[in-house]
């Protein structure tokens, strides 16, 4: 009996240890097949690291090749800009040089044209006529004249008026057309004629407060300009309560026949400063010139 129960007990030592064994050889088995599929794994990672090495070579070689590229290419930009900046060295020398040429072919020609000039002189006879009094002649005699006031003049003008601006004092008078009595110019021939007049004016120490303005025409054969012609000056701000004399000043390019009439006129507007009323221009001119040119021009 005892017989019978080692030799069971044996058995299912036997069959444990085979159980036992078996999943000993599984493990084994599925550890080898792990190892195996790490390592695999590992050198497919491997080749990809290899890969990506290679493909970082290649990269690099393409930057080492472009960069090497760019230093040819800028090497030789600069032995382009070299050559240039020589070429234009000489260009310039050969220009300065030229200019030097024509200069000294200048002045030799210069030199020649004065021994020619002075081996022509001989014995000249110079004719010398006047054609200022040839009524078919292009050129005329001058004429321009300048007159002025010495004095000062009080003057009061009504309103909406003018007053005549004398001028009895003449600088100069080429042609004997102007009139120091009636201060009138009156040209003698036709033709395109510059006139200014001029006249300093300052108000009556009466009217120091109100608002005024005063302006020169010129009048010819006593029609006095467009009013678009004359020179407006505002004498200063009523409330200052003091005046400043002004010059008014009027300039006109006129095409006057012979026998024309030029004169000067004075006027302009008071008003009150608080209602605006108008007043007559009350003051006195101190000074001031009439003068005219005839320019170059036909009959």
């Amino acid at each position: 009996m005892s017989k019978l129960i080692y030799t069971g007990q044996r058995r299912v030592v036997r069959k444990r240890n085979s159980a036992f064994l078996k999943q000993l050889i599984r493990e084994k088995v599925e550890a080898q097949k792990h190892f195996q599929s790490q390592l695999q794994l590992q050198n497919q990672m491997q080749n990809q690291l290899q890969a990506q090495l290679q493909n970082q070579s290649q990269v690099q070689s393409q930057v080492q090749s472009e960069l090497q590229n760019q230093s040819e290419l800028q090497a030789q930009l600069q032995s382009q800009a070299q050559t240039q900046a020589q070429l234009q060295a000489q260009l310039q020398a050969q220009l300065q040089a030229q200019i030097q040429q024509q200069a000294q072919l200048q002045a030799a020609l210069q030199t020649q044209s004065a021994k020619d000039s002075l081996s022509k002189i001989g014995n000249p006879v110079v004719k010398v006529t006047n054609n200022l009094d040839n009524d078919n002649s292009p050129l005329v005699a001058v004429s321009s004249f300048r007159a002025s006031v010495p004095n000062d003049v009080d003057i009061n003008i009504p309103l909406g008026g003018f007053t005549k601006v004398f001028y009895p004092v003449v600088n100069f008078d080429l042609g004997n057309n102007f009139d120091p009595v009636t201060s009138t110019f009156i040209p003698s021939v036709s033709g395109v004629y510059s006139i200014n007049a001029q006249v300093n004016f300052i108000r009556d120490p009466e009217f120091f407060s109100v608002i005024s303005t005063v302006f020169v025409r010129i009048a010819i054969n006593g029609i006095l300009a467009d009013l678009d012609d004359d020179s407006r000056v505002n004498l200063g701000n009523p409330t200052q309560g003091s005046s400043v004399g002004q010059t008014s000043q009027v300039t006109e390019i006129l095409h006057l026949n012979a026998g024309d009439t030029v004169e000067v006129y004075f006027s302009g507007r008071f008003f009150r400063f608080d209602n605006g009323t108008p007043l007559p221009v009350i003051g006195r001119i101190f000074g001031g010139t009439f003068s005219g040119a005839r320019q170059i021009s036909p009959k």
